[in-house]
């Protein structure tokens, strides 16, 4: 009976260390999110979480590369937590009613990717920072790589950051390096320049 006892205390033990081992297998991101609305989209998409809120790590969410929350009207304040994504580059932040500003701080250094088209946006705060000299001359610097960036049809409105970010990234943005368009009146995605259709010409003699 003793022995008994004892083999099954030591399996008992032994069971008790795969259970731990195999809990231990799973991975976490390191911190927990914190807005609900995003969680809950991310949950209808098959992520998971544990009791605490973190996201757990497994192929689906190591192999995300592109996520799409067109349409789901998420809060700016919650793109800082997509940063729990090891793997994220890109994301599909279309139709979501922002404006009249869009504030590229509030995205994680990691995405690089961004479609912003179907909002009304006019000013892009914190894609460039620009430095003007006595002489007039300006010195440009990126604040956010960007390597693909869909705009809305209101982005034509906008000199005073794209333009310069157009200028700045030229070269990039013909070679192909950075994929930049801006949707016409029709809402078809069309090559970004800083063209502009002349205005009504009955307008102008007005």
């Amino acid at each position: 009976m003793r022995k008994t006892l004892i083999l099954c205390l030591g399996l008992a033990t032994t069971l008790g260390f795969v259970s731990c081992s195999e809990e231990e297998g799973f991975t976490y991101s390191t911190n927990p999110i914190e807005n609900t609305a995003l969680k809950d989209i991310l949950v209808q998409k098959g992520y998971q979480f544990d009791a605490n809120g973190k996201l757990l790590l497994d192929d689906l969410a190591n192999n995300t590369t592109t996520l799409d929350l067109s349409g789901t009207q998420i809060s700016t304040d919650a793109l800082a937590e997509l940063s729990m994504f090891p793997n994220l580059t890109d994301v599909d932040l279309s139709d979501n009613g922002y404006g009249p500003a869009f504030d590229f701080a509030k995205l994680p250094e990691q995405i690089t990717g961004i479609d912003l088209t179907g909002n009304e946006i006019y000013d892009y705060d914190n894609l460039v920072s620009v430095v003007v000299e006595e002489n007039g001359d300006e010195t440009v610097t990126n604040l956010h790589e960007i390597t693909k960036l869909y705009l809305p049809e209101t982005a034509k409105e906008n000199i005073e950051d794209l333009v310069r970010f157009y200028r700045q990234n030229k070269e990039a943005i013909t070679a192909g390096t950075i994929d930049m368009k801006m949707t016409d009146v029709d809402g078809n995605l069309q090559t970004y320049t800083t063209l502009r259709d002349v205005p009504d010409a009955n307008l102008l003699v007005r």
